[in-house]
């Protein structure tokens, strides 16, 4: 019995050193609430876009990658945009993600296009895991879902239909009108 009282306070005291010796390292996973509509999530985002991954810039580390990478190292994505739907003026566009989609970085491919869904945050376009973004092969129901869209020029103005553009003026417009209208025929009937 005393024996085995002995191996027991051995093994507590060796697992106990052990224990404090190890680094507490926390185990990171990305954790996704359900994605929002088509709808929502061009709302929610700052830039929708589709495109084409032309350049994957990872950020260099040298001791995170001898350690096997550093899944929080964010990368930088380039993409060729073929069409926007909000906020991209230009034909080339660059998104942020973790390296990781174990960090809820979403895992793009050179020379594949996919539907963006980007957030702004401090300067720079963010893409997650978690959000609508996907392969332009697995999205064509959220590409109809958009409906119109409109092609980015290198000059940084959108190419978009000019009842898009101008709708304000022409709305203006409209509602002068009516009110000229409006004016003419209260005074006729006074007269």
């Amino acid at each position: 019995m005393k024996r085995k009282f002995t191996q027991l306070i051995r093994f507590l005291l060796v697992f106990g050193i052990l224990a404090v010796m190890i680094p507490n390292m926390e185990a990171q996973a990305c954790s996704c609430m359900a994605p929002p509509s088509v709808l929502e999530a061009r709302d929610q985002s700052q830039a929708v876009f589709s495109g084409e991954v032309v350049k994957i810039e990872k950020d260099i580390n040298l001791l995170g990658d001898a350690l096997g990478g550093d899944p929080m190292n964010p990368i930088k994505v380039t993409l060729k945009v073929h069409q926007a739907w909000k906020g991209v003026k230009s034909k080339e566009f660059i998104v942020s993600t973790a390296d990781s989609e174990a960090s809820c970085g979403f895992n793009f491919q050179e020379k594949s296009s996919y539907l963006v869904f980007a957030t702004e945050y401090e300067g720079e376009y963010n893409v997650s895991y978690c959000g609508r973004t996907a392969s332009l092969a697995a999205a064509a129901d959220d590409v109809t879902a958009l409906g119109a869209g409109y092609v980015p020029t290198d000059d940084g103005e959108d190419e978009r239909p000019w009842y898009i553009s101008y709708w304000p003026i022409i709305a203006g417009l409209g509602l002068l009108l009516l009110a000229s209208i409006s004016f003419l025929l209260f005074r006729k009937k006074q007269v």
